[in-house]
């Protein structure tokens, strides 16, 4: 199967406290919101944290774990 998607990127904050928002239109699934932080091995919880952060500001409550390509599978099949 093919995923097709239109993405918008933003960045906040600055330095160890930069994030980065994915904005998804997913063709044939909806729209979604990613939050990404990147951090050393060490840094980790931290990083977890900010993402955490950030999702409430925004009132992103329901983390969604699958892939696009198996929400899309998903709602081909259901």
């Amino acid at each position: 199967a093919e995923v097709r998607k239109t993405r918008r990127k933003s960045k906040l904050g600055g330095g160890d406290a930069a994030v980065e928002l994915c904005f998804d239109e997913v063709d044939g699934v909806g729209e979604y919101v990613e939050i990404e932080a990147i951090a050393d091995e060490d840094r980790i919880a931290e990083a977890q944290g900010l993402v955490a952060e950030w999702a409430a500001r925004f009132g992103l409550t329901e983390p969604e774990p699958r892939s696009y390509l198996r929400l899309l599978r998903d709602r081909r099949d259901g």
